[in-house]
C-alpha cells in the first residue's frame, strides 16, 4: 500500500506525465486511480478520445498545481501624502510613454528635468516603470527623477525594496524635510543606489556642500561608481561646479572623464562648452 495518497496532486500529476509518455490508449484509465481532482473543472465524460481529456487535464492541473504554492502574506497601508506636484498632461504623459518603450535612459532624464521644471510630475500610471528604470544598473542618468516623482512617487518608492532609495529623496516617511545631515549620513554609509539618490537630495539642498563632499571621498569608490556617482552634479548644475569637473578630467578611467566632460560641455562658457 502507498503512502501517499493516490489522489494527491503531485500523485496525479506523474500519472498524467506517464500517461503522455507511454499512451492514453495503452494504459487506458489505470493512470488517474480515483479519478482527478481537476475533473470537475473540465468536461471529462465518457465519449471524448482519452488524448483530449489527458490535455485539458494536464492544462488545468498545471494551474492546480501552481495556485496550490504558498503565498507571502504583507500588510500594505495605503496613505499616500497629498501631491505636491501636478501630474503632467496627455501630450506630455504620451511622450513620457514613448520614452519609456525605447528605454532610453538620457531622454528619459530630460522629460524629467523639463517636468521638475514647469512643476509637474510623473503620471501615476507610469511611476513605477520611471522607478524601475531608475533602479537599474549603475549609470546614474536619472539625475532629475527628484524634480518629476513628487511627494507621491517617493510615497510609492518607500513600499517596495527595491526603489527604496528614492522614498527618501528629501523627505521622511511623515513627509517633512529630510535635513542636510541625515542625507549626508546616506551618502556616507548607504549603498551605490542609495548613495545617489542622497547625493542629487544634497545637491537639490546646497549644491555646494553637497560638491564638496562628493570630492572629498570619491576617489575611493570604484572607476564605475564614480562615473555614475559624477553624474549627480547635473542636479543644479552652475559654473561653480566647473573646477571640480576640469579636475576629474583628469581621472585614470575613461568613463569619470567622459562623465565630467559632458557635464562641462553643459555649462555656459565653460572650457567645453
Amino acid at each position: 500500500m502507498s503512502i501517499v495518497d493516490a489522489d494527491h496532486p503531485g500523485v496525479q500529476w506523474d500519472n498524467a506525465v506517464k500517461a503522455a509518455m507511454v499512451g492514453v490508449d495503452r494504459v487506458g484509465s489505470a493512470y488517474a486511480p480515483g479519478g482527478f481532482a481537476v475533473d470537475a473543472a473540465i468536461d471529462a465524460g465518457a465519449d471524448r478520445p482519452p488524448a483530449e481529456v489527458l490535455l485539458d487535464r494536464v492544462a488545468a492541473m498545471s494551474v492546480y498545481v501552481t495556485a496550490g504554492s504558498a503565498l507571502e502574506v504583507v500588510e500594505v497601508v495605503f496613505d499616500p501624502v497629498d501631491d505636491d506636484l501636478e501630474p503632467c498632461g496627455e501630450q506630455a504623459a504620451s511622450l513620457l510613454y514613448t520614452v519609456l518603450q525605447g528605454g532610453n535612459a538620457a531622454l528619459l532624464d530630460a522629460w524629467c528635468h523639463l517636468a521638475g521644471e514647469h512643476g509637474q510630475r510623473v503620471p501615476s500610471a507610469l511611476l513605477a516603470a520611471v522607478l524601475d528604470i531608475a533602479v537599474k544598473g549603475k549609470t546614474g542618468r536619472l539625475s532629475h527623477i527628484a524634480e518629476a516623482i513628487g511627494s507621491r512617487g517617493r510615497w510609492l518608492a518607500a513600499q517596495n525594496k527595491r526603489w527604496s532609495a528614492y522614498g527618501s529623496l528629501g523627505v521622511c516617511e511623515t513627509g517633512q524635510e529630510v535635513d542636510f545631515a541625515s542625507l549626508k549620513e546616506q551618502w556616507d554609509n548607504g549603498s551605490l543606489t542609495q548613495r545617489i539618490a542622497a547625493m542629487q537630495a544634497m545637491r537639490a539642498i546646497d549644491a555646494a556642500a553637497a560638491r564638496e563632499a562628493m570630492v572629498g571621498c570619491v576617489s575611493k569608490d570604484s572607476a564605475a561608481d564614480r562615473a555614475a556617482i559624477i553624474q549627480t552634479l547635473s542636479v543644479n548644475l552652475s559654473v561653480d561646479d566647473e573646477a571640480a569637473l576640469e579636475a576629474m578630467l583628469e581621472d585614470r578611467a575613461s568613463s569619470v572623464r567622459d562623465a565630467a566632460a559632458d557635464l562641462l560641455s553643459l555649462i555656459p562658457r565653460s572650457a567645453l562648452s
